[in-house]
């Protein structure tokens, strides 16, 4: 793993996954909303394909751990540090420029990070997501499973991460501002 030199502005090389990467994000005019989006988006896919790079011959299935990952990671972004409630795909992307649009209009400008760091402890790497939004009740989530939630379009991100890591894997802390997920090697 290797360092990123200037962490508030990181850009994706599609080198070997950095160790600490922090993504400073400030949106103060309408035309930045989908530009920040993009580039959040674009960072997360590259961390992402760094670290099935990395995972390669590691762990028994590289893409489990990444879509838990990519779903983590976009709880960060979306929920975390943008705010905004449970959406799905292209459906959150254009509720994501709406509701941004609209909080600009309110508060002025959106202020924040989120922050992606690796770490190799013994025989597993650590992977850390932490956001600088609002605080969450991550103990009692609706249960994903139960009949009345099964078509729910949203509500099934943190089920999840844990059924593809195992839940033991997964903790949160500060509040629900920091996911912690452990992927074991084989």
């Amino acid at each position: 793993m290797s360092e990123t030199k200037n962490p508030g502005d990181y850009q994706p090389t599609g080198e070997e996954i950095p160790s600490d990467v922090r993504v400073n994000v400030e949106i103060a005019k309408p035309e930045e909303v989908k530009q920040e989006i993009d580039r959040l988006n674009e960072i997360k896919e590259s961390l992402g394909e760094q670290l099935e790079a990395f995972l390669e011959g590691k762990v028994e299935s590289t893409s489990a751990v990444r879509l838990a990952f990519d779903e983590a990671a976009n709880n960060k972004i979306y929920h975390g540090l943008l705010g905004l409630p449970g959406q799905k795909g292209e459906e959150l992307y254009k509720f994501a420029n709406s509701k941004v649009l609209e909080r600009i209009s309110r508060e002025g400008e959106i202020k924040g990070f989120v922050v992606f760091t690796f770490v190799e402890v013994e025989g597993a790497l650590k992977i850390t997501i932490s956001d600088s939004g609002a605080e969450f009740d991550f103990q009692n989530l609706p249960d994903a499973t139960h009949p009345d939630n099964l078509l729910s379009p949203h509500g099934r991100g943190i089920f999840f991460i844990k059924s593809m890591l195992g839940e033991k894997n997964v903790k949160f802390q500060d509040g629900g501002k920091t996911i912690e997920m452990t992927v074991p090697y084989k």
